[in-house]
């Protein structure tokens, strides 16, 4: 801007400069030109006295000089001229200065010699006798007087120059240093040039508009920020370089990744980057993942401006569990299977033989008591399936005031003639509890933990039902001496048709579901079941709930 400004005032100082001595030029040609003029009409006059005094040869008299003198008659005739002979000349009535004396008393006309280049003025006067007395000069060219200033314009040039080139420097350092001191963060407290008032309050605006929209941007990032660090999946974003705009923390250890200035070639996992740059040329694309025993379900979407791909948002999710459920539900429907069919096979095959009339008349009845008894398996095995069909689709109980104790008697007395035809004791120490609950739920946990406490024990065995008050907690313990479960097992035994290894010595029919139903309902009342024992001879089930009091 500095160079633009000097150059300007340069410029316009020797523009200034040709114009004035143009100018000077011209007002020096228009004042030769003046003094020439009244200068030839005074030696036109004394001529003229000189030639009523003397005569006329007076004329024939006069040296030489830069004047022109030319005598002509009333007729046009020249009778005398200083410098040509006068019998060469034309007649000159009709020359235009003679013309206007002889209308006017005097004339003047100039004329222009291309061949001579240069202008001849003349002047012309009426004599009392008619005659007219005519006098030329050559008129001072505009580029004599030039060639006459030459020098002295040179050096006016050269001086003006020299001094509009340090004026114009510094005039604009100094029109410049106001602009370059302005504070533009402050834009209003600067008190420069006026006419920059408009743009500084526009400035101010702008800077304004910038912080509010900056603001703005801060908080949404810290918004995504925490929304992201909080996600409880994993979230990338790269740019058209491949490299890592953000990663959340769940991210971060998915990909053992520690920061986020790195590009895809610092991953160590050569599976998961053909996966990103696959990404980069397709619009969209998944893949699984298997770390430490974990599933990860990877979604990548390419981020796509004026047709060319500028990023790529990842989406990590844990599918662990969704896969293990899968998993899972093969499994149930497989040993569903194979449970269900067992029993069946047993109850045809006996059956075939009683239609076949194979069995002999003594043996009908066994027959028949153990199709009743693969009968009363499946008919319990259904039972427990919709039980847990019914916890699985979380319907919704009914809740009532319960006297607990009241629940578990009524159940171990249900239950007595299986411990009776197993051999074992049940007994049961409980503290009068009341409180508001799902009955059915409770019924199902007493039932199974007692009923797996007789069947999975030693004839002769016992079973001890404790049920107690703990400060806002109700527990419910269920010991056995039974066959025990090892500590390697502890946490599947409440899988569905998860059975412990069955000892010689026990002689059950379990179907595995028991336990997983007891969970189940556990859960629905938002308590927590355990086995708080290490000895493999002995299993003690505890079942802990919030207790709700009953209300007057």
């Amino acid at each position: 801007m500095v160079n633009k400004i000097f150059r300007s005032i340069l410029s316009a100082s020797l523009v200034a400069l040709a114009c004035s001595i143009s100018l000077i030029l011209f007002v020096l040609y228009g004042y030769f030109g003046t003094v020439q003029k009244e200068q030839l009409h005074t030696e036109l006059d004394l001529v003229q006295q000189a030639i009523e005094t003397s005569g006329f040869d007076y004329l024939q008299k006069l040296e030489p000089t830069n004047e022109r003198f030319t005598y002509i008659q009333a007729d046009g005739k020249v009778l005398f001229d200083t410098s040509v002979d006068a019998r060469k000349l034309e007649n000159h009535s009709n020359r235009k200065e003679v013309q206007e004396a002889r209308s006017n008393g005097y004339g003047e006309s100039s004329r222009y010699s291309n061949t001579l280049l240069h202008e001849t003025v003349y002047y012309a006067k009426l004599l009392p006798n008619h005659d007219v007395l005519r006098v030329s000069s050559m008129r001072v060219s505009m580029l004599a007087i030039l060639i006459k200033m030459v020098q002295p314009i040179l050096i006016m040039i050269v001086l003006v120059s020299v001094v509009s080139f340090i004026l114009a420097k510094k005039m604009a350092q100094r029109i410049v240093q106001p602009l370059n001191q302005l504070d533009l963060n402050h834009p209003l407290q600067n008190s420069s040039y006026e006419e920059l008032t408009p743009l500084l309050i526009h400035i101010e605006n702008q800077k304004l508009q910038i912080q509010n929209q900056k603001a703005m941007l801060v908080e949404a990032k810290s918004e995504f920020e925490h929304v992201v660090q909080d996600m409880k999946e994993g979230l990338v974003l790269l740019n058209e370089k491949r490299e890592v705009l953000s990663l959340n923390p769940f991210a971060q250890e998915m990909l053992d990744i520690d920061k986020k200035d790195i590009t895809i070639d610092d991953l160590n996992v050569e599976e998961i980057k053909e996966f990103i740059e696959q990404s980069y040329r397709t619009s969209k694309n998944e893949m699984t993942y298997q770390k430490d025993g974990r599933y990860y379900q990877l979604y990548a979407n390419r981020i796509v401006e004026e047709d060319k791909p500028c990023g790529l948002v990842i989406l990590i999710l844990d599918a662990s569990e969704k896969i293990q459920a899968e998993k899972s539900r093969r499994e149930f429907t497989a040993n569903v299977s194979h449970e269900l069919k067992t029993p069946l096979h047993a109850i045809m095959g006996r059956a075939e033989l009683l239609e076949d009339r194979l069995v002999q008349e003594k043996d009908i009845p066994v027959f028949a008591k153990e199709i009743h008894t693969k009968a009363t398996c499946l008919l319990e095995m259904v039972e427990k399936l919709i039980n847990l069909s019914r916890l699985d689709e979380r319907v919704e109980e009914v809740e009532d005031h319960v006297q607990l104790d009241g629940v578990i008697v009524s159940e171990i007395e249900s239950l007595q003639s299986i411990a009776n035809e197993h051999q074992i004791s049940v007994t049961y120490e409980l503290d009068p509890i009341v409180t508001k609950t799902a009955p059915s739920l409770w019924h199902q946990i007493v039932k199974n933990l007692v009923e797996n406490a007789i069947v999975y024990n030693y004839v002769n065995g016992k079973v001890e039902v404790e049920l107690k008050r703990v400060d806002k907690t109700i527990c419910l313990k269920v010991k056995d001496t039974g066959i025990g479960i090892p500590a390697s097992k502890k946490q599947r035994v409440f899988e569905r048709f998860y059975q412990v290894e069955k000892s010689n010595s026990v002689n059950h029919h379990g179907s595995g579901l028991g336990l997983s139903i007891v969970k189940h309902a556990v859960d629905d009342l938002n308590g927590r079941i355990y086995i708080d024992s290490d000895d493999i001879f002995q299993t003690i089930m505890v079942v802990e709930v919030p207790m709700v009091e009953e209300k007057d």
